[in-house]
């Protein structure tokens, strides 16, 4: 409730008189609304002013404030009411975009078995990620659609002949004719192994730097790879499984129907690069 303050006047012989006209209305002193308050004397004559505090209401103010009292609670209840009658606004909320295609980080490993020269086609690639067994003893299809691969790595075996062996990978070009002439090569001295992985990336122009999909021309090589026998080779690969793109059949001599192989790096007609621990055919 709050609180007025009434100026009460009184006279030299201290009657009080309290009248509607004698009252006046005053607000509290800053820093002193419990404090008395002195007044200078007006024309009239006064000995003393006193401040005091009246918290009653008069019967008009408690009137007024009932009948305001009862409007708000009107008001509430009709928001209320119009918040349950209005339909829920929440913020709308779309499916991200996404990339449907699933990307399969993989890692396979080959063993040599020979020191030759042989080429890696797209078809050869697509192969060895995996795929199964369509015609038996006859047709072999990839599950993956596109690949890029990231490195090649050698533990190279002993070289058991005379004289110094290698092992390299030389990366071909996206374009006949736009490359330079080199030959990537690590010499292993016969009788001799090393500690540590030979490592082979994709150069930045080379055809097999970007994404390769099956619908390009499969039997073109990618890159041609040589290794004494017994050598390591792993396969750092992204690959994506068929969704817009669908590989082609491979040929392949034995498979069993509906049996899932991995085919060697090299390809099924070469097959001097089968896949080591997984079940392999060519």
């Amino acid at each position: 409730m709050t609180e007025k303050y009434i100026l009460v006047r009184q006279d030299e012989i201290g009657s009080q008189k309290s009248s509607r006209d004698s009252v006046s209305y005053l607000p509290p002193p800053k820093g002193v609304e419990n404090d008395p308050v002195s007044l200078k004397p007006g024309s009239q004559r006064e000995s003393k002013a006193a401040l005091c505090a009246v918290t009653d209401d008069s019967k008009e103010q408690k009137l007024f404030k009932r009948g305001l009292g009862e409007m708000q609670g009107d008001l509430r209840s009709a928001s209320a009411g119009l918040m349950r009658s209005a339909p829920s606004r929440l913020p709308v909320s779309l499916p991200p975009v996404m990339n449907i295609s699933q990307i399969v980080r993989g890692r396979y490993r080959f063993t040599s078995l020979s020191n030759t020269l042989v080429s890696v086609s797209i078809a050869d690639v697509l192969g060895a990620l995996g795929g199964f067994c369509t015609v038996a003893n006859s047709t072999f299809k990839p599950w993956a659609s596109s690949f890029r691969i990231k490195e090649i790595r050698m533990y190279p075996g002993v070289n058991p002949s005379v004289g110094v062996s290698y092992n390299s990978v030389a990366w071909n070009s996206g374009i006949s004719g736009v490359a330079q002439d080199q030959e990537r090569v690590d010499d292993l001295p016969s009788g001799i192994t090393v500690t540590h992985a030979l490592s082979f990336k994709p150069p930045v122009r080379s055809l097999t730097a970007d994404w390769i999909s099956c619908i390009a021309t499969t039997t073109t090589n990618l890159f041609a790879i040589q290794s004494q026998n017994g050598t390591l080779v792993e396969l750092y690969v992204d690959y994506t499984l068929s969704n817009q793109f669908q590989a082609g059949a491979i040929t392949i001599s034995s498979g069993t129907l509906g049996s899932i192989y991995y085919l060697p790096l090299d390809g099924a007609a070469s097959a001097e690069y089968p896949s080591t621990h997984l079940p392999s055919t060519h």
